[in-house]
């Protein structure tokens, strides 16, 4: 079964690509008994549900206690145009995070991923989440998303703050190899974890110290790299500060990456927040440090023969007004983007009236 699902591709070999958007950040407090009593209002509406997500939702609508681990991940549909014989296929190696799509190269291996996420999110005690973190998987085979190796982007700014001229150096953290079977084995290990479970302080889930064994080379399985893919990433350096990492889309050797607002955990005011403790050293701007631009932007990168991104660099950057709206003449908090066959670039907006009085497609010319 799929939750939330959000943007989707068809992939160069002609099945649907669809992203699982549902993603619970803090695994360690899914059984939460708060999470599923009777009060079921989010903290900021007056109720006692410690997290943005409900979990009782899943459990609901299952009709039995959900298992966090299996959902979050990217699924392909094979014989899509059959009447009765479609195939769902969870990519349980594509790794667990807020897919919002994934743009495939022209090798059928390298795919990248965009973890939408914000701090708006976070809770300095039970979700100690920070932003997003760019994603890419390689397939050990072409056209085959069952197995392969994932890793997560370290990027490094040039020596300016202005969003409109940073660009960023990219190198790539592995984060483990794995295959479907494999990892839904580990997945499986928690479908019997309830309530009663919950032990304050403790976690029924991988905990933050198992996941700093795998960071360090000890833990005896890769799980972590595939189940808490963002905080695995986050604990082996790489960078977990976009803020509404939305769409990405590919055209030749063009990867255009899209960021709702550069706000947050981008803003160099934010200072770097631990994706352990929650505590934000503001002495520290992080990796990405910049001006803050709440109207958001699209990258792009320029690839080789490999497929690699290794820069990426202001495109489409949005421009706030004296009035705390965005410019009329500039996209708004990008969303999903996707290249046509010719190369142009479509970016859609989902900004709202308070920054464009109608969200509008926007066309790029290369």
């Amino acid at each position: 079964m799929g939750a939330v699902l959000c943007s989707g591709t068809i992939t160069p070999w002609g099945t649907p690509l669809l992203a699982e958007e549902y993603f619970f950040y803090n695994s360690a407090t899914w059984n939460h008994p708060d999470n599923h009593d009777e009060d079921e209002r989010a903290g900021f509406a007056g109720g006692n549900d410690i997290n943005y997500i409900k979990p009782k939702n899943m459990s609901q609508y299952l009709g039995k206690m959900a298992n966090p681990y299996r959902y979050g991940y990217m699924i392909e549909i094979n014989n899509a145009a059959s009447a009765d014989d479609e195939q769902l296929v969870k990519h349980y190696a594509t790794g667990r995070l807020s897919h919002e799509t994934a743009a495939i190269m022209p090798d059928n291996r390298t795919i990248y991923m965009t973890d939408d996420d914000s701090a708006v999110y976070s809770h300095e005690t039970y979700n100690t989440a920070s932003g997003g973190v760019f994603f890419k998987f390689v397939a050990d085979h072409p056209g085959d998303l069952s197995a392969g190796t994932l890793y997560a982007a370290k990027m490094m700014q040039d020596d300016t703050a202005d969003p409109d001229k940073a660009g960023f150096d990219i190198t790539w953290i592995e984060l483990g190899h794995g295959n479907n079977a494999q990892i839904e084995a580990w997945a499986a290990e928690y479908d019997d974890v309830t309530v009663a479970d919950y032990v304050d302080g403790q976690t029924s889930y991988l905990s933050d110290d198992a996941i700093r064994a795998h960071a360090a080379g000890t833990a005896p399985d890769a799980r972590a790299a595939f189940l808490e893919s963002r905080r695995t990433a986050a604990a082996m350096g790489a960078t977990n500060e976009w803020d509404k990492l939305e769409g990405v889309t590919t055209h030749g050797d063009k990867v255009y990456i899209a960021a709702s607002a550069l706000a947050f955990t981008m803003d160099k005011s934010w200072g770097h927040k631990d994706w352990s403790t929650g505590e934000i050293d503001t002495s520290n701007g992080g990796d990405i440090a910049l001006n803050a631009e709440g109207c958001g932007g699209t990258y792009v990168s320029t690839v080789g023969a490999d497929y690699n991104i290794t820069r990426i660099e202001p495109y489409v950057i949005g421009q706030t007004d004296a009035e705390g709206r965005c410019v009329a003449d500039l996209p708004a908090n990008p969303d999903n983007i996707v290249t046509l066959n010719d190369g142009t670039l479509l970016i859609g907006e989902d900004a709202g009236p308070k920054r464009h009085d109608v969200d509008m497609l926007w066309m790029v010319k290369g």
